[in-house]
């Protein structure tokens, strides 16, 4: 995406109706350790598929991140403010305005989303990976897990993402919406869930919330209730089932 050419090449062979945005550079820690690149990729590289979809006239379904709302202490609804406290959710929301004005000076068709925690048993592991995935890895090792205190979160697995972007091919244009599931849950629950299925007694610190994090994620999903029509069916505790299952599988096969 940091070469219009080249991406002008490989994607106008399709003449798309729509172009699905999700390349960025992802994880708070990765973008404050590698800020320029961050920058570039989130910033610049969204630049390069806004001016790919006016050429192609294409609607654009731009990915952003719940990390756009910062720290919070309230339900998430997309009319809210904005305020991103470290780079990964500032260059994210850079990107949703840079979207938004092309929209209005140059007729871009778009939507911004904001995804809540996807989470997928097949996601890479390692340490700067989402928190279910290094959570399970950790376990299923006999690891250590670090938790901080009082952190909440909602979780969608990805079977129920990939409907809710499917759907988003029929919803209004030039809205911003939220992408969640209503399951409210601390990360505690979350450890604590996954280290019972396996019967495992591994050492849980805890830790007060680092600088740029944020502590509870609640998503308002009334926009994807209202306009998307679907409620995700994977409960949490099935996705852990499944998470756990084949984390251990995996790891498994890496010995």
């Amino acid at each position: 995406i940091l070469n219009l050419i080249d991406a002008e090449e490989e994607v106008i062979k399709f003449k798309p109706q729509v172009i699905y945005h999700l390349a960025s550079m992802v994880s708070r820690v990765t973008c404050e350790k590698s800020i320029s690149m961050a920058v570039e990729t989130n910033v610049v590289g969204t630049t390069n598929i806004i001016q790919l979809c006016k050429r192609l006239n294409a609607k654009l379904i731009n990915f952003s991140t719940s990390e756009i709302y910062g720290n919070q202490y309230c339900k998430m609804e997309e009319r809210i403010d904005a305020m991103p406290n470290n780079i990964y959710g500032i260059t994210k929301y850079m990107a949703e305005q840079l979207v938004e004005y092309e929209s209005k000076s140059n007729g871009l068709k778009y939507i911004n989303v904001r995804p809540f925690m996807i989470y997928d048993e097949n996601e890479i592991m390692g340490e700067n990976r989402s928190a279910i995935i290094r959570f399970a890895e950790n376990i299923i090792r006999g690891l250590p897990v670090t938790i901080h205190k009082e952190a909440y979160r909602s979780w969608l697995h990805i079977s129920d993402a990939v409907i809710l972007f499917e759907k988003l091919l029929y919803a209004p244009n030039n809205i911003t919406i939220n992408i969640g599931d209503s399951n409210y849950i601390s990360i505690e629950q979350i450890v604590k869930m996954m280290c019972e299925y396996v019967n495992s007694s591994v050492i849980i610190t805890y830790e007060d919330l680092p600088n740029k994090m944020t502590l509870k994620k609640e998503a308002s999903l009334d926009l994807q209730n209202n306009l998307l029509k679907y409620v995700p069916s994977k409960t949490i505790q099935n996705g852990i089932i499944l998470v756990m299952d084949t984390v251990a599988e995996r790891v498994k096969n890496l010995k």
